[in-house]
């Protein structure tokens, strides 16, 4: 490492599901998947989850409304064969998240392959060892596959087995929510406030001043806790 210009982060944050990137760079990261041979175990996990999800109804046959024996053969085709389901904003989490830990990882591998310096991911995790590797939502599973490795083909290990996690979740979430029978649609608020700045009552009566906030309040509340330290509310 004597020598190398090479940044390393103090911290490394794996985030949420969110927006997918373009047709463009979801084919150079399926490409870095399939060019490292480091990645190999990740995508013959990829490729067996078809497999994966037989063994999951099996086991639960109320999991077959989330359709993941489809969406999980569109994402084995994706890395066989480079074509990407369309309606990219309409894909169910049986789908979105395993592809969100697929991409975050490939995304990690990339940034360390532009460091340029040998066992650049232990490098990395020292740099970041007062930060640590954190992750939100999905992206805990992330972390924990980056942070638990010690090496790339560590990290293609564990993270086929968060890969795994992240079908299971997906699946129950779709199953009680955008595959419920009737589709069960929820929103969540979640709001923190200084202490002594406003009772609880106040920051409700504030919230309700959201034109979006009272469309929601319109609907069937079936609870509302609010606590010393700020205010929960969920509607379905």
């Amino acid at each position: 490492m004597m020598g190398s210009l090479a940044v390393f982060p103090t911290l490394l944050v794996f985030g949420p599901q969110t927006n997918l990137p373009s047709l463009e760079l979801l084919a150079e990261l399926r490409q870095e998947l399939i060019a490292n041979p480091r990645l190999a175990c990740l995508q013959k996990a990829i490729q067996n989850l078809p497999k994966f999800w037989q063994t999951l109804s099996e086991f639960d046959a109320t999991l077959n409304r989330s359709q993941g024996a489809k969406y999980l053969s569109d994402l084995q085709q994706w890395i066989d064969n480079g074509v990407f389901p369309q309606h990219l904003d309409s894909l169910p989490n049986v789908f979105v998240l395993p592809l969100t830990v697929i991409l975050q990882i490939l995304l990690y591998v990339h940034y360390l392959n532009t460091l340029h310096i040998k066992d650049a991911h232990r490098h990395v995790l020292q740099a970041a060892e007062a930060g640590g590797t954190q992750g939100f939502c999905v992206g805990f599973l992330t972390a924990i596959a980056v942070n638990c490795a010690r090496s790339e083909e560590d990290i293609a290990e564990i993270g086929a087995v968060s890969l795994r996690l992240a079908v299971l979740a997906g699946a129950y979430v779709d199953q009680d929510g955008c595959f419920a029978v009737p589709p069960n649609q929820t929103a969540c608020i979640a709001v923190r406030w200084r202490t002594g700045s406003f009772n609880q009552y106040e920051v409700a009566n504030l919230i309700r001043t959201y034109p979006e906030v009272r469309r929601l309040l319109k609907l069937t509340c079936q609870r509302a806790n609010f606590l010393a330290t700020g205010v929960y509310l969920e509607y379905q």
